[in-house]
């Protein structure tokens, strides 16, 4: 039997403040605070009073809020660091390529477009025409489809009309911009959550593609969610990471409203959030949740008719 290690009950208590802080994302008063972590404030007080002297919170004089503090962001920022959203995401795929005995790969926003970056093959031998570094084109192939439905317009746009995405596996040189049926497909895509490619760019080869949204609907791979405004992604959206793709990237919502419509972005080169402000138009997809468990639905479909003709 093993035996639980000691601790120390008092900081345990005091750490009900501070996930009351977090879980807020704004400052707060010692009132409130005091509320949603379960003690009255005469209680808090000298835990924020200590928590204030090494920089776990800070008070803002004019106002009397308290909110999370400079050692905070700092032990915070490391943690960021440590974590990859690729290599969280890579024992899930081999699980799901197990389960279902199909190639699963995990695919990113990369310098020429839709790029793998993850491949689990199956077990049975099967031809598959893309590899871990592969571009794929984006109105030919499922993953591309993915990644063209819920991209900004503008930015599909300037992809395909610079033939971003050439040397992309299944690239058309013939095809043509966004028509009006290629439109269609990429709304059926939205709307199921999923994207396919039945025998198309390899006939008698079929694939399904997701992408990958946090909790407010982003069109990214969320490595971390720090409050209800604070998120750590993996993107090629924004400022001069425009397409390249830059993992564990702290954004923050700054929308008055609090519903991620605008949001600002950590910025390397001077260790701060940008200060540019980001409408997130075309990133954000209301009904992501809904159309994601719809689309693994019809994927779960698609496997089971498939194993039933086997």
């Amino acid at each position: 039997m093993t035996r639980e290690s000691r601790g120390i009950q008092s900081i345990e208590v005091g750490g009900e403040l501070l996930r009351a802080l977090a879980r807020s994302g704004e400052p707060m008063m010692l009132r409130d605070l005091a509320r949603e972590a379960g003690m009255p404030p005469a209680k808090a007080h000298p835990y924020l009073v200590s928590f204030s002297r090494i920089g776990l919170i800070e008070q803002d004089e004019s106002t009397g809020r308290y909110e999370i503090g400079a050692l905070a962001l700092e032990l915070g920022l490391i943690s960021l660091r440590r974590l990859s959203a690729v290599r969280i995401a890579t024992p899930r795929i081999a699980a799901l390529a197990d389960s279902i005995n199909h190639a699963v790969s995990l695919s990113v926003w990369g310098t020429h477009g839709a790029t793998v970056v993850r491949l689990e093959e199956p077990s049975h031998p099967v031809h598959i025409a893309m590899r871990v570094g592969s571009v794929v084109a984006l109105l030919e192939t499922a993953t591309g489809r993915a990644f063209a439905a819920f991209m900004p317009p503008n930015a599909v746009k300037a992809a395909l009309d610079s033939g971003l995405d050439r040397l992309g596996v299944g690239y058309n040189p013939k095809r043509e911009p966004i028509n009006a049926k290629a439109a269609e497909m990429l709304a059926e895509v939205r709307s199921r959550g999923l994207a396919r490619a039945i025998g198309d760019p390899l006939p008698g080869v079929n694939a399904f593609a997701a992408p990958v949204f946090d909790h407010a609907g982003h069109v990214a791979v969320v490595s971390d969610v720090l409050t209800d405004r604070v998120i750590r992604v993996t993107h090629a959206n924004w400022g001069g990471s425009r397409g390249k793709v830059e993992e564990n990237v702290t954004v923050v919502d700054v929308s008055s409203s609090g519903d991620w419509s605008r949001v600002k972005v950590w910025y390397n080169p001077i260790n701060d959030l940008g200060t540019t402000v980001y409408p997130t138009y075309g990133f954000i997809y209301n009904g992501a949740r809904d159309a994601f468990a719809n689309g693994r639905q019809m994927a779960a479909n698609a496997v089971a008719e498939d194993r039933a003709a086997n």
